[in-house]
């Protein structure tokens, strides 16, 4: 291919592709499996989310787990009001895990 041709699997246009259920997956099993988040945390970032529900709530994780505060949907919603991000996500009803 030439340096000049697009290639349209780097185009910057394009929406990457993403897993909306593969993200709440990640973080319905830290919620439900204690000591998970230490295997995600090695596997993912924050920033690796798509979706910005999943970032900030991955995000909200990690520091609770940097504190070594419980992580539980409690928590994740008091720290994402913490950082001000909660009312921004829809409120409490967006952490909630079935």
């Amino acid at each position: 291919m030439n340096k000049n041709t697009k290639n349209p699997l780097f185009d910057v246009g394009r929406m990457a592709p993403f897993s909306r259920e593969s993200e709440y997956s990640i973080i319905g099993s830290i919620f439900h499996t204690r000591n998970t988040i230490h295997e995600a945390m090695s596997l993912v970032d924050y920033s690796d989310f798509f979706t910005s529900e999943g970032r900030n709530t991955f995000k909200a994780m990690v520091n609770l787990r940097e504190k070594d505060s419980p992580i539980d949907v409690i928590s994740v919603s008091e720290e994402l009001k913490n950082l001000d991000l909660l009312e921004k996500m829809g409120g409490d009803s967006t952490v909630e895990c079935d």
